[in-house]
């Protein structure tokens, strides 16, 4: 019931908090004017560098080209189109915690927020790779993206795009999908419809998913694959609508921004039993990691602490941290002591500098109340008057 409201709150920024370099006083401010908005593009790592994972903790290369090679259909991974557009992939930004129930899927919908209004909903993407709580719903195929003089020297149509042929994608009407709640959750507020719910939630875990994957009946290598091939088909989906809105002429500075938010599930070894890791996915998609932690100060970095070494085992970079649910009396405390202790323990040997606090964000109570909406929701009925008050 809680999670409409706090949907509520966190597209309409309503979520505040200050950066880490601030020491001004406590003033609102959405958390998604805070991140970085020059995050370099990426590529995937190269199959030779996954490969070497079995005899050592990973250390990935960062790439800075943009994503131009096709990839082998025998490793399951479907085929990047080239384009001769200036669309920039930036990298992904992956959403990981602590632990649970501190509030990954709050600062996503902050942040996917955020992308949507700065480079538009058809040029942002979403996934949760791992997901745990599941729901089945009817899952589309994505709707026809090309213009209806389009001579297929570019993008094409979506179906064609990712890589169905047209007499298959005729012929799909759409099927019963099982994905985890979060993503309809995200998919259907931000009308996503832009991409398709199987590749939002490519893996699940549910009930007895761990002993078949410990028996050897879930093959690993399929498994991180079909990971892949979601976030690439995602990447396409996005680069194809930025493509339609370059052609459109509805981008005026000559160049179009796309951007996937991965969220996490759990800390940053939740998925390690079956090999997948929220470290390690993050690895595999090259992502960086924007790690939120619960109010506090010894507690919140000693989290934070063992978080960022599971990171630093698979070579996944920590774009920053988001303190969650701090006192409102203790806000400014919180702030500069954690800033401290994060600048003084996790700066590089060289002078690196440690990653920066992106935002503080004090509890406050009502949101985790029942609203109107959440009790028109829970009992299927309908507000008959005050409907300006929904969400109080």
């Amino acid at each position: 019931m809680i999670r409409r409201r706090l949907v509520h709150a966190a597209s309409n920024a309503s979520i505040c908090c200050t950066p880490a370099s601030s020491h001004s006083s406590y003033g609102r401010r959405p958390l998604s004017t805070i991140i970085s908005t020059t995050l370099p593009s990426h590529n995937l790592p190269t199959n030779s560098e996954r490969n070497n994972r079995s005899d050592k903790p990973i250390k990935f290369r960062r790439r800075f080209s943009s994503l131009s090679n096709d990839v082998d259909s025998s490793n399951r991974e479907a085929p990047i189109a080239t384009t001769t557009t200036t669309i920039r992939h930036q990298r992904p930004i992956y959403v990981a915690a602590t632990r649970q129930h501190v509030g990954k899927t709050s600062v996503s919908l902050a942040l996917v927020s955020h992308f949507t209004k700065r480079f538009g909903t058809e040029n942002v993407g979403y996934m949760k790779a791992v997901g745990q709580q599941c729901l089945r719903v009817w899952d589309e195929p994505v709707a026809v993206v090309s213009d209806e003089n389009d001579d297929d020297g570019g993008i094409g149509n979506a179906s064609k795009y990712n890589g169905d042929s047209d007499e298959e994608s005729s012929q799909e009407k759409g099927k019963y999908v099982v994905i985890d709640k979060d993503v309809k959750l995200i998919r259907d507020h931000f009308q996503m419809y832009h991409l398709q719910y199987s590749d939002m939630s490519p893996i699940l875990i549910p009930r007895g998913y761990t002993k078949n994957y410990l028996d050897g009946k879930i093959d690993h290598a399929g498994q991180m694959a079909d990971i892949r091939r979601a976030y690439l088909n995602i990447v396409k989906s996005t680069a194809a609508n930025a493509e339609k809105s370059r052609r459109g002429g509805r981008n005026d500075c000559g160049s179009v921004d796309t951007i996937t938010i991965c969220e996490g599930t759990g800390h940053a070894g939740v998925g390690s039993v079956v090999g997948a890791g929220n470290a390690r996915v993050a690895a595999e998609l090259g992502a960086d990691i924007v790690l939120v932690a619960n109010g506090g100060l010894g507690r919140a970095f000693d989290e934070l602490e063992l978080n960022r070494s599971l990171c630093l085992q698979y070579g996944v970079n920590i774009a920053g941290v988001v303190i969650n649910k701090v006192q409102p009396d203790k806000f400014e405390q919180t702030r500069d002591y954690l800033t401290k202790a994060i600048n003084q323990m996790w700066t590089g040997p060289n002078g690196e500098p440690a990653p920066p606090i992106l935002g503080v964000v004090p509890d406050r109570p009502y949101l985790g109340c029942p609203a109107l909406a959440d009790v028109e929701s829970h009992f299927g009925s309908v507000l008959l008057s005050g409907s300006d008050h929904r969400y109080r």
